[in-house]
Order: C-alpha cells, then sequence, then structure tokens
C-alpha cells in the first residue's frame, strides 16, 4: 500500500527569488539543478506577501502542439529608483530559470534552459501617499516540464 501523510508543517508564500539566465544552466536533473556560475544570477527583493505563481497544466487534448505547462510569476518591488530601475531595464524582455524559495524553505525551478520564461516590468508612483510606489515584474512562458523541486543551488 501506497500513503500520502499528513504534512508536520507547511507554510505558503515565498521568501525568495532569483533569476537565472539560461546560459548558465548546465542540467536540471533528479532535483539538482547545475549551474556553471552564479555571478549573473540576480536575487530579486520584493514586498513580502505579493509573490504570487500561477501554473497551470494544458493536455495534449487542448493543445495541437501537444501538452505544455504555463508559468506566471508575479512580484512587487517597493520604492522606485535608479539603481533598481537600471537593473530591471537590463533584464527586461530577456528570458531566465526563475527559482523560488517557498515559505518551507523548498527551492523550485520553473522554466528550464530550452525553455526560460520572459522577464517583464512595470512602474508606478502611484496618486497619493497610501498608494503603492515601486515595480510590478512578471516572469512568464511555457514549458513542457511543471515547476521542479530541487535542491539548494546557491
Amino acid at each position: 500500500m501506497k500513503t500520502i501523510n499528513k504534512p508536520g508543517d507547511n507554510l505558503g508564500g515565498g521568501l525568495k527569488l532569483y533569476a537565472v539566465p539560461p546560459s548558465l544552466v548546465t542540467s536540471i536533473t533528479a532535483g539538482i539543478l547545475t549551474l556553471s556560475g552564479t555571478t549573473e544570477v540576480i536575487e530579486i527583493y520584493f514586498t513580502p506577501g505579493t509573490l504570487n505563481i500561477e501554473t497551470e497544466n494544458i493536455p495534449s487534448s487542448r493543445d495541437r502542439a501537444g501538452g505544455h505547462h504555463t508559468h506566471k510569476i508575479t512580484a512587487f518591488i517597493p520604492k522606485r529608483a535608479q539603481e533598481v530601475e537600471t537593473e530591471l531595464e537590463d533584464m527586461n524582455n530577456h528570458k531566465f530559470v526563475a527559482v523560488v524559495m517557498d515559505g518551507n524553505e523548498q527551492y523550485w525551478a520553473h522554466g528550464t534552459a530550452t525553455h526560460p520564461l520572459r522577464f517583464s516590468y512595470s512602474s508606478a508612483t502611484g496618486s497619493d501617499t497610501p498608494e503603492r510606489n515601486g515595480y510590478t515584474f512578471t516572469l512568464e512562458g511555457k514549458t513542457i516540464v511543471p515547476p521542479q523541486l530541487i535542491q539548494d543551488p546557491f
């Protein structure tokens, strides 16, 4: 008999997000993300509670090209600043493998070296003091694999 047991604890949300250029990804196999280096990896700070991860499995019966998984990761970076703007502009319209550390301190890879996610962002200052001032960014794309549970790659 196989059993799926109740976990001792389970915390939702995301704690950290990394954008990994696909050229650095050597492999993602058996729960291990192997990188050729980490100097170009970007750790993105976001306001706690704003990270939203949407994934969907599109079965081959609904897609003429075959089944796939859609990924959309969004979050908010507070306070507009020139150094943040420069980094985000460098990332804009480029592709990355997104690595998320969730509330259970488990790492998940979204995307692969051959099917990375595209980065985009927008900024706003709001029209009044209580409104958000900062950047909303998105990493999104289609892959043939779902998010993969991996060991800490850093």
